[in-house]
């Protein structure tokens, strides 16, 4: 989602109709543009729609994302920078237009290419069945000036950076349970 678009398949626009249409009756000024593309279960199929906007920059995976994408990233007129990495928004907390925090060293060098100050953590302390673990990006959201974390964010073993990293962008941090941080794709906020 970028400025109230979601970029979704026609094939989800039948399962979730409900929930499209929630969100379109409580927030106002929220667009759709709905694809042909087929969502599958496995890589590189599950990650067309994965894309890291961060300021006027979007990171994605060129090879991978949706033509949807990368069109539309183009007629808003984001820089579209190219990673490795096919899933950039779950691997990376983007702390406003400047920083950003990511296990991924591939994203973080392409992301210090930009200009972007980035904290460095360790990979695990993030739930990801059946995956080893999960990321950082997938664990939280932004609401406002705050950092939402899916899980106590003091269970990663490098919460003191990441905690850091937020209040030096000038985010605080809310932790939501108590439980272990859980990569659930990621917390998004509309306003109605």
């Amino acid at each position: 989602t970028h400025n109230k678009r979601i970029i979704t398949t026609a094939d989800y626009c039948e399962i979730a109709d409900f929930t499209f249409f929630e969100l379109s009756s409580m927030v106002g000024g929220v667009s759709f543009t709905v694809t042909a593309d087929r969502v599958r279960g496995e890589y590189p199929y599950d990650c067309i729609f994965n894309a890291l906007v961060i300021g006027d920059r979007i990171f994605l995976k060129a090879d991978t994302a949706s033509r949807a994408v990368v069109e539309y990233a183009r007629r808003e007129g984001l820089k579209v920078v190219p990673v490795k990495q096919g899933y950039p928004a779950c691997t990376t907390l983007a702390l406003g237009d400047r920083a950003a925090v990511t296990a991924d060293r591939g994203m973080a060098e392409a992301l210090r290419g930009e200009g972007l100050d980035v904290t460095l953590i360790e990979d695990g302390g993030i739930i990801l069945p059946p995956y080893e673990y999960g990321f950082i990006g997938g664990a939280s959201g932004i609401y406002g000036k705050t950092v939402y974390f899916l899980g106590d964010v003091h269970t990663h073993p490098s919460a003191d950076r990441i905690i850091r990293a937020a209040e030096a962008a000038g985010f605080s941090c809310e932790s939501l349970s108590d439980e272990p941080l859980s990569d659930l794709g990621g917390i998004v906020f509309y306003e109605g």
